[in-house]
C-alpha cells in the first residue's frame, strides 16, 4: 500500500469476527506503527479525552483519532474533549439532532436516520432501551418525535459512563 499511493491507514484494532463484542485493543497501535511508514488513525472504542489521555503511551504512534460509534451516542463528545466539566442537556441535543434530520430528509427518510441514531442516543439513560423500543417501532415521524418527548421529559436518569458494546 505505501508503493501504491496510499497517504494515510485507519486501523481498527479488533478483528472481524469479534463483531462489536470485544473491546479493541489500542497496546497494539504501536507495533502495527512500526510495520509501516505511513501514518494512521487510530480507531476503536474511543470515548472521549479521558479515554486516550489514561492511554497516551498506547496511542502515541497515532496520527489522528477517528471517533465513531461514540459521535452518534454523544454528539457533544468533542465539545467535552475541551472541556470536560461541560453541562449537556441530552434532550436539548436530541431536539437539535433531530430538528437538523428533519432540515435535510423527507419525514419517512428523517424517520429512518433517527431510527438508526437511536440505539447509540438511547445508552445515555439507564432506561434507555424503553427509547430505543419506541422509537423502533414508531409508525412515523410525528409518533417517533412524541415518544421521544414523553421519554425525554420525564428526566430519565443519565449513565456518567456509557458503553456502546455489542452495537
Amino acid at each position: 500500500m505505501e508503493d501504491e499511493g496510499v497517504d494515510a491507514l485507519t486501523i481498527h484494532t479488533r478483528f472481524e469476527e469479534e463483531s462489536l463484542n470485544r473491546p479493541a485493543r489500542p497496546a497494539l497501535y504501536g507495533e502495527l506503527a512500526s510495520e509501516t511508514r505511513l501514518p494512521f488513525i487510530a480507531n476503536g472504542d474511543i470515548t472521549g479525552a479521558e479515554f486516550v489521555r489514561d492511554r497516551m503511551a498506547q496511542f502515541s504512534a497515532a496520527s489522528g483519532l477517528m471517533v465513531g460509534r461514540m459521535a452518534a451516542a454523544q454528539p457533544w463528545v468533542f465539545a467535552r474533549w475541551h472541556d470536560s466539566s461541560l453541562a449537556v442537556d441530552p434532550a436539548e441535543v436530541w431536539h437539535r439532532l433531530c430538528d437538523y434530520i428533519n432540515e435535510d430528509f423527507p419525514p419517512q427518510k428523517a424517520l429512518v436516520r433517527i431510527k438508526i441514531l437511536a440505539p447509540y442516543f438511547a445508552r445515555n439513560f439507564v432506561f434507555g432501551h424503553t427509547l430505543f423500543s419506541a422509537l423502533q417501532s414508531a409508525p412515523d415521524l410525528p409518533t417517533a418525535l412524541s415518544r421521544a418527548d414523553r421519554f425525554l421529559s420525564s428526566a430519565p436518569e443519565v449513565f456518567k459512563d456509557i458503553t456502546l458494546a455489542g452495537i
